[in-house]
């Protein structure tokens, strides 16, 4: 017990330097690891944050959904309107053209 005293006096700075170079690195590679996972918590809020934006949006465009469609409609129907236009008119296509002209009238209220 008395040789254990006198070394520990005798090596006391050096055990003491010893011990905070071994705590100075464990402390350096926590930190490391806590960047590290900073990062990623950081690039997976962004992931998240982004996700909900598309899901708020496609819960908006589902609720929605009759002015969706009624859109949709409108553009089928101008696009038969444009066609009729350009072409050569007989009467079924006279009478198909007015049919499309009302379908837009109401669509368009």
């Amino acid at each position: 017990m008395k040789t254990i005293l006198e070394f520990l006096k005798k090596y006391k700075i050096y055990i003491l330097s010893g011990l905070l170079v071994i705590f100075l690195f464990r402390s350096c590679s926590k930190t490391g690891q806590i960047t590290k996972l900073e990062k990623t918590n950081k690039s997976n809020q962004v992931k998240i944050d982004s996700l909900t934006k598309v899901l708020s949006e496609q819960k908006n465009q589902i609720d929605n959904i009759s002015e969706v469609v009624r859109r949709e409609k409108i553009k089928v129907h101008t696009m038969y309107d444009n066609w009729i236009s350009e072409k050569d008119r007989g009467e079924q296509l006279m009478e198909l053209h007015k049919i499309v002209k009302q379908n837009l009238k109401k669509l368009e209220k």
